[in-house]
């Protein structure tokens, strides 16, 4: 089973909406895909079930195994407990790749409360022997600053050129001027 791990370069980048569509994409290429977003990162107010997951399972019919609960993360980070943390997340990994061609696994996403993301997800990536999909969002920054960015993510998984590294997803492209101006950006 083939795992792609995506993780973001920062927050607000459209992670959710990016798998949704890696999902889409793999099923109609005849591929049995699974899904899996290890850790829960509920928003503010939020009493159901974790969304990226939900939304999964309510649009195209997968029963990804449940997150893992944020405090339990968090508490397992915090004494020291990082290689059976990612333990239990290779069984959830097992869990959801039963009978799949290809798992989408959600990374975490950095903010202010979750400062550790990164770290967490280079570990996890790792773990999983996950081929990584960065995606970001350009926002209103110039395209040096935004290439410095996927750079530094990238980093963490090895480097641009680490074969892990299959590249980066843009989403939230706003403008034609953006289009134009990353068309005619140097390779």
């Amino acid at each position: 089973m083939q795992t792609f791990f995506i993780a973001p370069t920062d927050f607000g980048v459209g992670l959710t909406s990016i798998s949704l569509g890696l999902v889409r994409t793999l099923e109609r290429a005849g591929l049995q895909v699974g899904f899996l977003e290890p850790v829960a990162q509920p928003h503010p107010g939020d009493t159901g079930p974790e969304r990226s997951t939900e939304l999964i399972a309510r649009t195209h019919g997968l029963k990804p195994p449940t997150p893992l609960n944020l405090g339990h993360v968090e508490r397992m980070l915090g004494d020291g407990q990082l290689d059976e943390l990612l333990e239990e997340i290779v069984q959830l990994q097992q869990q959801a790749g039963v009978g799949k061609d290809v798992l989408i696994v959600e990374g975490m996403v950095p903010t202010r409360q979750a400062s550790y993301a990164a770290r967490v997800n280079q570990h996890l990536a790792k773990s999983l022997d996950a081929d990584v999909i960065l995606v970001s969002a350009p926002e209103s920054e110039a395209l040096a600053e935004l290439s410095g960015r996927v750079e530094l993510q990238a980093r963490l998984f090895g480097g641009a050129r680490d074969p892990k590294v299959l590249g980066v997803i843009l989403d939230k492209v706003r403008t034609d001027e953006s289009l134009r101006e990353l068309r005619h950006a140097p390779a």
